[in-house]
């Protein structure tokens, strides 16, 4: 027996293994040793409750000593008798009491901390485990359980007509790159297609889905054709990028009935990150954007003949565009008071120097 005795506590010697004491306290059974609970081996090993000490799961002499440290249950573990040191359990793996609720194998108690892999971890605010173990936030900060840090939203209003803009064309790369300010991979896009969108909705997808895959990405396409329905996507964030095409039958009183619902929704989104493409080829869709306020009063007519021209090449939206371009057709020119403010700028412009291309940055 004594023999069993040295192998015991060799074994425990051997895997008596850290738990870092960080912010909690050791369970009974256990003593603090530099920063760490290790079993209490003068006092029943590692883990279960005993039948001297049924209340306390601390084991006493008749504790379920264990190798494994699998810790026993609250109202009296294996050693049934706790006579003496021989203790129920011997090398095994901790014996289990008769309720669910007894001692934990690691001996750390942590409440109201978390414990984290044997480290007491205070999830409200530990930026590796933020709202729960192992949850790291990108930006290293975390405040009430949440990490702290948000993207940029994003507001384009493209005057091209993309019924007929050719896939690889500087058109398509303006759409593409306009798209893919968003970094959600994938990247959830919405198309707003009420109102009679003709072919423009369908190739605006077309040219997304192609540009997708010219940069790696991966895109996530799906369609919202009643006003309310875009309103509960851009409201619960369900998509990364909201697309709203041309609208050739869209009434007077069809555009004001879409802005009063979708008003709120969509500068919320682009708000909290979201990115509202409008792809105005005629003055409904610009209406729209107008009563929306996302560009201020914006107004639009149609732009003078000719090549179009980037204007802005340190806007991302312009990377790649080749200057000048020709567009396949006529384009609408845009006009805001906003235009002067740092957020808001023209992108590419007519012959005439009239803006075609407006992109508005929405901080977080």
């Amino acid at each position: 027996m004594k023999a069993l005795h040295a192998l015991a506590a060799a074994a425990l010697g051997t895997l008596s293994c850290g738990f870092e004491l960080v912010g909690g306290r050791c369970e009974s059974g256990y003593l603090e040793r530099d920063g760490q609970c290790v079993p209490d081996e003068a006092n029943g090993g590692s883990g279960g409750s005993g039948a001297n000490n049924p209340s306390s799961g601390a084991g006493g002499f008749g504790g379920s000593g264990g190798l494994a440290g699998a810790g026993g249950g609250g109202n009296g573990g294996a050693g049934a008798s706790g006579g003496g040191p021989q203790g129920g359990g011997g090398l095994g793996a901790g014996g289990g009491g008769a309720e669910p609720s007894g001692g934990a194998g690691g001996g750390l108690v942590c409440d109201p901390l978390s414990d984290c892999g044997g480290v007491c971890i205070d999830v409200s605010s530990d930026p590796l485990h933020c709202g729960n173990c192992g949850h790291p936030c990108q930006t290293g900060l975390c405040s009430d359980g949440q990490c702290q840090g948000a993207f940029a939203g994003h507001a384009v209003v493209l005057g091209l007509n993309y019924s007929n803009v050719a896939v690889g064309s500087s058109g398509a790369k303006l759409l593409g790159n306009s798209a893919f300010l968003h970094p959600d991979e994938p990247l959830r896009t919405v198309v707003f297609n009420a109102f009679g969108n003709d072919q423009a909705a369908t190739t605006a997808t077309q040219i997304i889905e192609n540009e997708a895959t010219i940069r790696g990405r991966s895109v996530m396409l799906s369609s919202a054709a009643v006003v309310e329905d875009l309103a509960f996507v851009a409201t619960n964030l369900q998509a990364s990028v909201i697309v709203l095409p041309a609208m050739p039958s869209a009434s007077p009183a069809d555009i004001a009935h879409a802005a009063d619902i979708l008003s709120g929704p969509l500068f919320d989104f682009v708000t909290q990150g979201g990115v509202v493409l409008g792809l105005a080829r005629e003055p409904n869709c610009a209406e729209l954007l107008r009563e929306l306020h996302l560009f201020g009063e914006l107004y639009s007519e149609p732009a003078a003949p000719g090549p179009l021209l980037v204007s802005a090449w340190i806007d991302a939206i312009s990377s790649g565009v080749l200057s000048p371009f020709v567009p396949p057709s006529s384009v609408l020119a845009f006009s805001t008071p906003d235009l002067g403010s740092p957020d808001l700028i023209s992108v590419v412009k007519s012959a005439g120097g009239e803006p075609v291309v407006l992109h508005r940055v929405y901080s977080p």
